[in-house]
């Protein structure tokens, strides 16, 4: 779900790998990037932070089927 602003998490993965190309461009030894997380991350005891690419409604599918956000397709 998008900000207030409309800034979403699609927004920010392009501008997070915009920046990271401007880096490697500058000179910055970059090697890699990993996206903190592929699926949802329930080790807090929440269902609701939801920063991922892909998400699984763990109350109600009892089939655990994984959605991709809006950030898979950026």
């Amino acid at each position: 779900m998008p900000r207030a602003d409309g800034y979403g998490r699609a927004d920010s993965l392009r501008d997070t790998v915009y920046w990271l190309q401007r880096a490697k461009a500058d000179g910055m030894n970059l090697i890699g990037y990993n996206y903190w997380s592929l699926t949802d991350n329930y080790e807090w005891g929440s269902y609701t932070p939801r920063f991922v690419l892909y998400t699984v409604d763990m109350l109600t599918d009892p089939t655990r089927n994984r959605k991709p956000t809006d950030a898979f397709a950026a």
